[in-house]
């Protein structure tokens, strides 16, 4: 009896190890699978900030793209505006210069006219010819401040247009 008592007891505790042994297992098991379960959610939130980090890197590259292009049209309409400019003060000098030999021919007109007068009737195909030059010098000054007027309008147009795009750049 004390012998089969003993070995009784003995299989008791073993079978009470093996419990918590067993038990201990499933512990380091449900840790293990909440490990796994965190692991996995740390990598799909890391995989989300990579995501959004390509997205913020594709939204930069193409903002310094628009930049890129919007420095380009500010030079190009820059250089324009120089050219405008160049070309308001040549055609400013060409009229200014039409508007003098204007004044010269119509003074010759009127010399000549004096002097035909004083001679009596001679010089008038000489007149006549002044006052033609004259005329066409007046529609060749009326032509050029037409374009000047244009090519102002233009300009402003395309400023207008480059101010309008910046506004909505910003």
């Amino acid at each position: 009896g004390i012998l089969a008592d003993g070995l009784w007891s003995r299989i008791r505790e073993l079978e009470a190890e093996v419990a918590t042994a067993s038990q201990r297992m499933s512990e380091l098991s449900d840790a293990s699978s909440k490990g796994a379960e965190t692991t996995k959610k740390a990598a799909e939130e890391s995989k989300k900030w990579e995501d959004e980090k390509q997205r913020w890197a594709k939204e930069r590259a193409e903002w310094e793209s628009k930049e890129g292009a919007w420095g380009e049209e500010k030079k190009n309409f820059v250089s324009k505006a120089v050219g405008a400019a160049k070309e308001k003060q040549q055609a400013e000098k060409v009229q200014s210069d039409l508007q003098k030999k204007v004044k010269e021919l119509e003074e010759a007109v009127a010399k000549a006219g004096k002097s035909k007068d004083a001679s009596g009737g001679g010089g008038g195909g000489d007149v006549k010819q002044l006052q033609e030059q004259v005329k066409k010098l007046e529609e060749d000054n009326k032509k050029l401040s037409k374009k000047l007027e244009e090519e102002t309008k233009k300009l402003s147009s395309e400023k207008t247009k480059l101010m309008e795009q910046v506004r909505k750049m910003e």
